[in-house]
């Protein structure tokens, strides 16, 4: 549906540590472009989210990315301030379902 996805090496290391939902290791698929954590300041709106969402928005917010995936309400919103396109899980669910399975899966 979207080619590539970028993830920012916080969030990889978030989703390998595991959880209630199993996630593939993201640094075996070929559509996952890895991104570098951010350094240097953090915009003071930032301060109250954990470092997957902190770093998410800082890589989108200097490489300007088409759309940023956060499911949290406080880093949506943090998103949008700083005038970022957002979209959750359920959003893209939604985005295959109107492009159909066939283009879903590939």
């Amino acid at each position: 549906m979207f080619g590539e996805i970028h993830v920012v090496e916080s969030v990889m290391e978030e989703c390998a540590e595991g959880g209630r939902i199993l996630v593939p290791d993201l640094k075996m698929q070929d559509w996952v472009i890895p991104v570098a954590d951010a350094k240097g300041s953090l915009l003071p709106v930032l301060f109250e989210l954990d470092r997957g969402e902190k770093h998410t928005i800082i890589a989108a917010h200097q490489h300007p990315a088409d759309w940023v995936v956060i499911d949290e309400r406080i880093g949506r919103q943090a998103a949008e301030y700083v005038g970022l396109n957002v979209t959750g899980t359920l959003g893209l669910l939604g985005q295959g379902e109107m492009y159909g399975p066939d283009r879903l899966f590939r």
